[in-house]
C-alpha cells in the first residue's frame, strides 16, 4: 500500500482460504478456519500471543492500523473476484 494514497483493500473467506485484495487484485491467500465472526471484531488491529518468562500465555492488541478507513462493508457471502474489482474502480 502507498502511503498517503487511497487503496481499496478487501478480505475474502472461502471454503477455508482467506484471500487479500488491494486495488481490485488478489495479493496473497492463506488457509484459515473462521467458525463465525467474534464477538469484538478489532478493524486495523490484530490479537498477538505472546509468553510471559513465567511461561504465561498474554494475548494483547498490535499493530494498529495507522491511517483512516473511509468505508466498511461486511458483506453475507464470499465476492467473486469481479465484483471486487469493480468495487476498487474509483467512483466519481
Amino acid at each position: 500500500l502507498l502511503d498517503q494514497a487511497w487503496t481499496h483493500v478487501a478480505l475474502v473467506h472461502r471454503e477455508g482460504v482467506a484471500t487479500l485484495y488491494a486495488a481490485g487484485r488478489p495479493v496473497g491467500s492463506h488457509p484459515v478456519e473462521l467458525a463465525a465472526l467474534p464477538v469484538n471484531l478489532q478493524v486495523g488491529a490484530v490479537l498477538e500471543s505472546r509468553r510471559l518468562e513465567d511461561g504465561a500465555l498474554v494475548e494483547e492488541l498490535a499493530k494498529v492500523f495507522n491511517g483512516d478507513i473511509d468505508d466498511l462493508k461486511i458483506h453475507a457471502r464470499a465476492l467473486p473476484s469481479a465484483e471486487i474489482a469493480a468495487l476498487a474502480l474509483p467512483t466519481r
